[in-house]
């Protein structure tokens, strides 16, 4: 990035372009009003500074990223300890409140990241569910079809997952979590990921049926 911008909050550095300079102070107090909770939420913090890295538009935020491919909702990546973001210029018709909660996603990565040391060893359903819970980014109607296997949603790629209803669902199970179970129980299983009978007290079969069932009490289904 030519000549960036760069602009510091207490537990952030943004570097972005001269026409991003305006949201600046937008995006990193919608940041810091979520670091407290976010990180007393899994009892983990960085341990220092996050970086913030804006682009100017989908291909030059696609191409930083690695992933020329992706389609236009691919918005914001957590890679390397630092936070990868269009800039809400370059964002087509997302709207700017929700590009703040596609930044405090991302950001939910990187603190889950710390909790979990290795990101891969965390089911999509898991990693992906901690961040849009707590960044609000509420499922609103859910898939017609039968909530799939948790297996299915285990899978890293955004397509793929997406085209499950992933997100979606993925905010059910962890809402789930919390509410059954509490934050203690979440930071464990992200902790350990492949333990869900010993920090949970159930099989994968039997939490899938408890899920089912909150889903049918919990959530209107699609058409």
């Amino acid at each position: 990035m030519k000549d960036p911008t760069r602009y510091f909050t207490e537990h952030f550095e943004f570097i972005s372009s001269d026409n991003d300079a305006g949201y600046l102070s937008a995006l990193g107090a919608a940041l810091e009003s979520c670091f407290a909770r976010v990180t007393a939420a899994l009892d983990v913090a960085p341990s220092k500074s996050v970086r913030v890295y804006i682009y100017p538009d989908l291909k030059s935020f696609h191409r930083a990223i690695g992933m020329t491919d992706a389609p236009d909702w691919v918005v914001g990546n957590a890679m390397d300890g630092g936070i990868h973001i269009v800039s809400p210029n370059g964002a087509g018709s997302r709207a700017f409140d929700d590009m703040q909660k596609v930044l405090i996603h991302e950001f939910v990565h990187i603190v889950t990241r710390c909790l979990s040391g290795d990101v891969y060893s965390v089911p999509c359903w898991l990693s992906e569910g901690v961040a849009v819970y707590e960044a609000g980014q509420l499922p609103g109607r859910l898939p017609a079809d039968n909530p799939p296997p948790l297996s299915d949603l285990a899978a890293h790629g955004p397509e793929t997952f997406a085209g499950l209803g992933g997100y979606q669902y993925a905010y059910t199970l962890v809402e789930l979590i919390v509410k059954r179970f509490g934050y203690g129980k979440l930071r464990q299983l992200i902790a350990s990921p492949g333990d869900m009978e010993t920090v949970l007290g159930m099989s994968e079969a039997e939490f899938y049926a408890l899920w089912a069932d909150y889903l049918n009490r919990r959530y209107p289904r699609g058409n």
